[in-house]
């Protein structure tokens, strides 16, 4: 083995130091990324992808982040932005490619500056300027690595064997070269020694986990294993797994965390996978390596591995990038099985669609496809089941449903499940389904539903709560209840934020004459909060600064493009007036309400209530007078 005083560059030691290779995220001056924003105009860099079509003064195409069959998908070149009245996904030019790419904001700043041949224009201290180098090193030590091993499983005669098995797992040579298999030799140095007379150090290669350090120097982490390199997204080396070639343990050995690698952010295949997971808009992800590769090699594509770890929320928020719809073909087995649970439930946490294959007789994605074939496989994936379907079947499995002991059990396991479930028909529809299946009455399934849901209804309260702007981004707003608020009132807020932010003396009207807080819904406030702030920062109050300002809270985003994509033509000389007016009354509504409590209270306890009572007449006539002028 190497000994541990082996040089590296320029008879330097490479230090173990991890601020050496954080990633630097670029910072990019707002000239620059304005200049990229006004030299790609939205509607051109949309029509690179999909064919778009005017419809008064915005276009219309087929939405390319989820399946329909009518367009709904709206590009305002006006405002600079999209959005998807089916799907609510929207955004400017740069969040297009950001989700149509799968890359970071950064990353769709360089896309859209190379398309219109601007050079792209970072600003790096010397600080990050040196980490990012550092990082660059690394990666360029992997892919050595990787090219390594790729040209022993091809040339070496000690790799005879790990040829053999690959095909007798039935991989192609072109297979084989398109995921860059590779062989590790039954050597204690072989790489570590290579990659040193290359001009890379010992502590360098520790660091990406290539190499152990021993009592007697530095040592080869993987020997005698078929490799197979993980690359991220853009096709770069991150981390390698190795496969033993016999029945020895561990059978599956993989990367350390690195520097460049992190298990539970990252999936196996992605890079060969993404363009045709946006194509079907539909993900399939498996457990293992060779699911993934025989699937591929099927011709089946649009298919990732989750690196033999249940799946995490970072990958599932990765999926979410690139399709609307994830389908779980991880083994059947029990291990396979409570997998499968687990990452259900980050999925659907995710906002993704879920659902099942099942892979029959036990049998994993590899083994069916090469037995079956892969039309078998894709009929298995057309009769994948949903969330509630599989959680059933498996809360049924292996219970005698003839015992009424089991059949509690089952419904006390789908309560919480169907609870979840916003769409009163279609939680119905299980309901009675899973009744029937049962032999249970609906009505007592219903009423075991009913007590679950009393039963949690205050822990639900609480996230139900009506936030102001400061509390937005505590939860998903989602969970809002804004059910009580008029869908008149709703309208009225939307078409002020429309109209404020072409017209900036609307702001200053509504503040007079409503307040600051003049919303009842507090995704619709804290649009309104971030117009006066850019108003008061003197920045332009457009469609494309607001995005900017709200970025990262997704639900107030949607919102900010789906109002601000609409077209609306008023046919009053002046709107404003009329909506507010609309909102003022259905404020003089409320307060009525809270009068009239503060009244009774009052009465209760001989106190005057002239003053309330005043106010309460001056809220009917303004209400009444509102309905009049209707």
């Amino acid at each position: 083995m190497f000994g541990a005083g082996t040089p590296g560059i320029a008879g330097e030691y490479f230090t173990h130091d991890a601020a050496l290779v954080v990633e630097t995220v670029p910072r990019l001056a707002d000239e620059f990324i304005e200049e990229v924003r006004s030299r790609n105009d939205i509607v051109d860099v949309v029509s690179d992808y999909l064919p778009l079509k005017k419809a008064g003064r915005n276009y219309l195409g087929l939405c390319p982040f989820h399946h329909e069959k009518t367009p709904s998908f709206t590009v305002a070149p006006e405002k600079q932005i999209f959005h998807c009245f089916g799907c609510q996904t929207g955004g400017n030019v740069f969040k297009f490619i950001m989700l149509k790419e799968g890359v970071t904001f950064v990353e769709a700043v360089r896309l859209l500056a190379d398309r219109v041949g601007l050079p792209f224009q970072e600003e790096l201290s010397p600080e990050d300027a040196r980490r990012q180098k550092a990082r660059d090193r690394l990666f360029a030590i992997n892919a050595a690595a990787a090219q390594y091993y790729q040209r022993l499983l091809a040339d070496s005669s000690t790799a005879a064997a790990a040829r053999a098995y690959l095909e007798q797992r039935g991989l192609s040579q072109e297979t084989v070269a398109r995921f860059a298999l590779g062989y590790a030799p039954d050597s204690w140095e072989a790489l570590t020694g290579h990659l040193i007379r290359q001009g890379y150090c010992p502590e360098e290669l520790v660091k990406l986990g290539l190499t152990r350090r021993g009592p007697k120097g530095f040592y080869d982490y993987f020997r005698h294993r078929i490799i197979f390199p993980i690359r991220d997204g853009r096709g770069r080396v991150i981390g390698f797994g190795g496969r033993v070639l016999d029945d020895s343990s561990p059978k599956y050995l993989n990367s350390q965390e690195t520097p460049l690698f992190a298990k539970g952010k990252n999936l196996y295949a992605l890079d060969l996978a993404k363009d045709e997971i946006r194509n079907q808009g539909q993900a399939i992800i498996v457990e293992g390596y060779m699911d993934a590769i025989s699937l591929h090699q099927h011709g089946i594509i649009n298919v990732v591995a989750s690196l033999g770890t249940a799946l995490t929320h970072d990958q599932a928020g990765l999926l979410l990038r690139f399709a609307p719809e994830v389908i779980m073909a991880y083994d059947s087995d029990a291990a396979g099985t409570k997998a499968t649970v687990r990452g259900l439930e980050v999925v659907k946490e995710a906002g993704l669609g879920v659902r099942v294959v099942n892979v029959p007789d036990g049998k994993d994605p590899d083994d069916f496809v090469r037995k079956q074939g892969p039309e078998a496989f894709r009929r298995l994936v057309e009769g994948a089941v949903d969330l509630p379907e599989y959680r059933f079947r498996l809360a049924c499995r292996g219970s005698d449903l003839r015992q009424v002991k089991n059949k509690v059990k089952v419904v006390q396991e789908m309560v919480p499940i169907l609870a979840t479930m916003t769409n009163a028909v279609e939680r119905d529809s299980y309901l009675g389904r899973f009744a029937r299946e049962l032999g249970v009455s609906e009505d007592a399934f219903r009423a075991e539903l009913r007590k679950y849901v009393r039963a949690n209804s205050a822990k639900a309260s609480g996230h139900r709560k009506l936030e102001t702007r400061n509390n937005i981004g505590a939860q998903p707003l989602a969970t809002y209840d804004t059910s009580a608020i008029p869908r008149a009132r709703l309208v009225a807020e939307e078409e002020l934020i429309r109209l404020a932010s072409a017209q900036l003396e609307v702001l200053e009207e509504v503040s007079v004459r409503l307040g600051k807080t003049p919303f009842a819904h507090p995704v619709h406030q804290a649009i309104w909060s971030s117009l006066a702030d850019l108003a008061a920062e003197g920045r332009p109050v457009s469609a494309a600064k607001l995005l900017d300002r709200v970025e990262g809270e997704e639900e107030i985003y949607r919102t900010v493009t789906r109002i601000f994509t609409r077209e609306v033509e008023y046919s009053l000389s002046n709107p404003v007036d009329t909506l507010l007016e609309t909102i003022r009354r259905y404020q003089a509504e409320e307060r009525m309400q809270e009068l009239t409590r503060l009244i009774g209270e009052r009465q209760q306890q001989g106190l005057d209530c002239s003053e309330l009572l005043r106010e309460l007449m001056e809220c009917r006539k303004q209400v009444s007078d509102h309905k009049a002028a209707r």
